[in-house]
């Protein structure tokens, strides 16, 4: 087991999920920064990072227990996923810098 790996297995679910809006947001910059340098192959891989991470949260979510706020936090992966996929899409910084 590496570095990583043990101090992620130490976190606790709160740790865990702010690891996760952390890996959110720094893709979201490399995606930013790589439609500044007209870099598309580099956009798709920061974009496609962040919808992976929001498909996990997403999938993570217990919509039985959690009531209204499960739903919420849903909606919010939602339009944060349509942002993504916009910003991606338009290869628009602006839209990219709105879901952070």
């Amino acid at each position: 087991m590496n570095y990583q790996q043990q101090a992620i297995a130490g976190m606790n679910p709160v740790e865990l999920i702010v690891a996760l809006y952390d890996g959110m947001v720094r893709f979201l910059h490399a995606a930013i920064a790589a439609i500044e340098r007209q870099d598309q192959h580099g956009r798709r891989i920061a974009v496609g990072r962040v919808l992976d991470i929001l498909m996990h949260l997403q999938s993570r979510l217990r919509m039985d227990i959690g009531g209204n706020s499960s739903k919420a936090l849903s909606e919010f992966y939602a339009s944060i996923f349509a942002l993504c996929l916009e910003g991606s899409r338009l290869e628009s910084a602006a839209r990219l810098k709105e879901a952070i």
